[in-house]
């Protein structure tokens, strides 16, 4: 009985490991061996593997590719940092930002972790180098605040533009979620550039050349959602905490003149105008009446609002169908494809520069 009980655990184990490596490794061109000889990098690799990491990504972790500099301070704050991948060219490259966040008290530094493995590989396959963004995300720093955090490392990263091998001309920003609502906030606010400040890097541009959001938000003021998204479940069950995405004391200060003023400024809907640049949208979810927060935050009206006003203005806006009973969903890698194809028209890499 007990060695046929051994036989058994030993075969389980064999077809466990067989499976594992057909769905991590199929297809997939391993990541080089000396890449695990650095203990940053392999801090990175080393990340779980779950099993929507597995579908979503079609790439295992370790294929992750190794930054060229970690952990780039762009900011004041320990937080405010960013890993430059770098796309091998002996001439400047277009550059992807792509906006993560970290969640107060969560310790966790999106960037690095939450993007794309198989967007990366795609991007420097293509000759964009990829710029991975962290920043701070909680209540007592206030959205306005944030959003200008962002901002400042589109004008760092053109401030360093040949330490870092980019051409500052050529300039995408790509975010999902929250990272999406900030990057089309990028896109469309007036450019920041000051060329009177006394700190270099805020005499740079901070408007990006193409725009990518995946469920990404028209606006950041709070209060105009209702009559683009409809009823938040949230807010139904007398939940009223709009103020703390300012970094408000009450809900009264959303109607001072200081709080229209900084709403105003983060309405990102309301900032669109024509010369701002071309935009890719991408939504997964389904446009239906939200359901819950994270529907009501990601909802697809979002985008189709930013699409509506795009058309108006002429601007180029590429937006996928979103999904429907009977109609298969996009999968993330598509979407890539997708988003990649799109910013390729307007930041003209040089092929074949990276493997």
């Amino acid at each position: 009985m007990k060695k046929h009980l051994k036989s058994l655990i030993i075969l389980s184990a064999i077809i466990a490991a067989y499976v594992i490596g057909f769905y991590t490794h199929k297809n997939i061109t391993a990541a080089p061996k000396e890449a695990f000889k650095n203990p940053v990098v392999a801090d990175i690799y080393n990340e779980p593997i779950t099993k929507q990491k597995m579908r979503s990504f079609h790439t295992p972790i370790r294929t992750r590719p190794q930054p060229a500099f970690i952990d780039v301070k762009y900011g004041l704050s320990d937080e405010n940092t960013l890993d430059i991948y770098q796309a091998k060219s002996d001439k400047p490259t277009p550059v992807m930002v792509f906006i993560g966040s970290r969640v107060a008290n969560s310790g966790n530094f999106g960037g690095r972790k939450n993007m794309s493995i198989d967007l990366f590989r795609k991007c420097l396959a293509n000759g964009i180098s990829v710029a991975s963004v962290n920043y701070y995300v909680g209540h007592d720093i206030g959205i306005q605040d944030a959003l200008r955090n962002c901002a400042r490392v589109l004008q760092f990263l053109r401030h360093n533009a040949e330490k870092y091998n980019i051409d500052k001309n050529r300039l995408a920003v790509f975010g999902a979620g929250k990272g999406g609502g900030v990057s089309l906030w990028l896109g469309f606010h007036d450019d920041l550039a000051d060329p009177e400040s006394g700190d270099p890097v805020l005499r740079e541009s901070s408007k990006p050349t193409v725009v990518g959001s995946s469920n990404g938000q028209c606006s950041y003021d709070l209060l105009q959602w209702p009559q683009i998204i409809g009823s938040n479940p949230a807010l139904d069950k007398n939940i009223k905490e709009e103020h703390l995405f300012y970094g408000f004391k009450s809900r009264a200060d959303l109607f001072s003149e200081e709080g229209k003023k900084i709403r105003a400024d983060v309405d990102t809907l309301n900032l669109l105008t024509e010369d701002d640049p071309p935009v890719f949208l991408f939504s997964s979810w389904e446009n239906t009446e939200p359901i819950d927060q994270d529907h009501y935050f990601r909802h697809p009206r979002h985008s189709i609002a930013i699409k509506q006003k795009c058309d108006q203005l002429g601007i180029d806006c590429e937006f996928p169908p979103i999904p429907a009973p009977g109609r298969s969903p996009i999968t993330i890698p598509e979407r890539n494809d997708m988003l990649l194809a799109f910013f390729m028209r307007y930041l003209k890499p040089e092929p074949g520069i990276a493997k």
